[in-house]
């Protein structure tokens, strides 16, 4: 008689194979939330050091050109083509005898661009003086003028009518809008004479129209620049945004031996300021995530200045010599 069996079972190739338990299965889950949320976080990290690297590197690049732009043009105020009395330049235009005024922008007055006397003129933390900057336009910081003629000098057959420009040797000058060149008032010694364009910069820091990110009111952070003010094709001053992020600017004025600020400058005469202290403080364009602004910047006779904000910051100094800056008696 078959033998009996009391309970079946599979085949041998088959009683290895199972599923997962629940317990194992719960392993698994979390095992697998714990590297997510890992690198999860390694991205984000990532992310953020990416972020912050181009942050640091973008105000880098601005703060080195910003130093570059005020340096180059210091170095350049009271060049006149080589004249050595600008108090003494004639023609039809003349030097300007105006007390650093500098009207709104778009009125037909020159004498902003034609005070010669005066290769840097300077404002301590106000534009009081310039009615060419607006309140809207103005945001914080020092004021910085200055004048001189650019190089190459210009062929009298490509002047523009309505721009003023400086005829000059050493010891005489002429300035003229380009319409009147022939006019012998504008006349000096032909062979040892040569042409200039005036160029008059005035350095502030102002808003732009732009935003990036958003504060608490959900208006976005407004982005500062710096900016100039510069002679139009009429010789009038207009405004030109220059660079992206330069939140504050200080200027101090070395007159003997010391340095002063613009307000107590004793007069700005060619020759009274030999050097310029120039600071500039860059912010990144945007607010960074994670980010919180602890420190604390001196510039010029600014203290303590550093807002709580997510913003980063550096600052950038350097002294700068005016090559011009003697009076030749």
């Amino acid at each position: 008689m078959p033998k009996r069996h009391d309970s079946f079972q599979l085949p041998t190739g088959h009683r290895s194979q199972r599923g997962l338990s629940l317990f194992e299965l719960l392993v698994a889950i979390v095992v697998l939330a714990v590297l997510m949320a890992g690198i999860s976080e390694l991205v984000v990290t990532n992310t953020r050091n990416a972020s912050a690297t181009s942050s640091i590197a973008r105000i880098q690049e601005t703060g080195r050109t910003a130093m570059q732009l005020l340096g180059a043009d210091i170095r350049r105020a009271g060049y006149y083509g080589g004249n050595a009395y600008p108090e003494l330049i004639a023609g039809t235009l003349g030097i300007s005898d105006q007390d650093e005024l500098c009207t709104d922008t778009g009125t037909t007055s020159t004498d902003w661009g034609r005070m010669l006397q005066r290769p840097v003129f300077g404002m301590n933390d106000t534009k009081a003086a310039y009615a060419c900057i607006t309140d809207s336009e103005y945001l914080r910081g020092d004021v910085l003028t200055v004048r001189y003629t650019p190089m190459p000098p210009v062929d009298a057959a490509d002047m523009v009518t309505t721009l003023p420009y400086l005829r000059t040797t050493m010891v005489e000058g002429r300035i003229f809008k380009g319409a009147d060149k022939a006019n012998a008032a504008n006349l000096v010694d032909p062979l040892v004479a040569a042409n200039y364009d005036l160029a008059a910069h005035t350095y502030f820091v102002g808003n732009t129209t732009r935003t990036c990110g958003t504060d608490e009111g959900d208006t976005g952070f407004t982005v500062p620049a710096l900016f100039r003010k510069a002679l139009d094709i009429n010789g009038v001053p207009q405004t030109q945004e220059l660079l992206a992020g330069v939140e504050h600017l200080q200027f101090r004025y070395k007159v003997g031996n010391g340095y002063l600020n613009a307000d107590e400058v004793p007069n700005w005469d060619k020759g009274t300021v030999t050097a310029i202290e120039t600071t500039v403080l860059v912010r990144a364009e945007c607010p960074e995530t994670g980010f919180a602004n602890l420190r604390d910047f001196d510039m010029g006779d600014i203290e303590g200045y550093g807002p709580t904000d997510r913003f980063r910051r550096q600052v950038f100094t350097s002294v700068t010599q005016l090559r011009n800056s003697m009076v030749v008696p």
